[in-house]
């Protein structure tokens, strides 16, 4: 199965919301997909920020953690708003319709593509198997990019990393994140 996500964001309160939720992207963007009605779909409209981190299932210490922002909203019914059925697919192996929808109300989803501010990560996975990190595996699949440094740039040509050796290294450009999860997420069945 495809590896959650925890999406971490600000109640009206000031307290950090943290819901696990299934993962998107379509190249340098993050894909957060939600009902409409949830009080999480009316915090990221307020506060458009979010956080994400992503957790190897089988070595809790290698991990990715994305900063994003919501750049556009898109609501079902619109182009592009049939993405939940993608992802349904994706996390159960079944065909569509998208088949958790609340019986009792007329659930509409929206789905928030964000750009992505920040890669922080840390570790490597602990597996001697050959297909973990490269596989189509989902168990499998969370990006071996901790033990390199980041290229990227932050400000006037400051580079941003601490690395290597299994230390966090923060990465300032969509970049980072595409390589870090080219190695597993875009293998993934779609």
């Amino acid at each position: 199965m495809p590896i959650t996500v925890t999406l971490g964001l600000t109640d009206p309160d000031g307290r950090v919301n943290m819901t696990p939720m299934w993962f998107d992207h379509d190249g340098d963007k993050v894909l957060v997909n939600t009902a409409a009605h949830r009080a999480k779909c009316g915090w990221t409209r307020k506060n458009p920020r979010l956080t994400m981190p992503l957790v190897n299932p089988q070595n809790s210490y290698h991990w990715m953690s994305i900063k994003c922002t919501v750049v556009n909203e898109i609501r079902e019914g619109e182009p592009g708003g049939e993405h939940i059925d993608r992802l349904w697919t994706k996390y159960t192996g079944q065909e569509p319709p998208y088949g958790l929808r609340g019986p009792v109300i007329d659930e509409k989803r929206v789905l928030f593509e964000c750009r992505v501010d920040r890669v922080a990560t840390f570790g490597k996975p602990w597996s001697s198997r050959p297909d973990v990190g490269t596989s189509s595996r989902a168990t499998s699949t969370i990006p071996a990019t901790g033990s390199r440094t980041s290229r990227c740039r932050r400000g006037p040509g400051k580079p941003r990393s601490v690395g290597p050796r299994g230390r966090v290294q923060v990465h300032d450009c969509p970049s980072s994140m595409e390589r870090g999860m080219k190695v597993g997420y875009e293998q993934q069945t779609r």
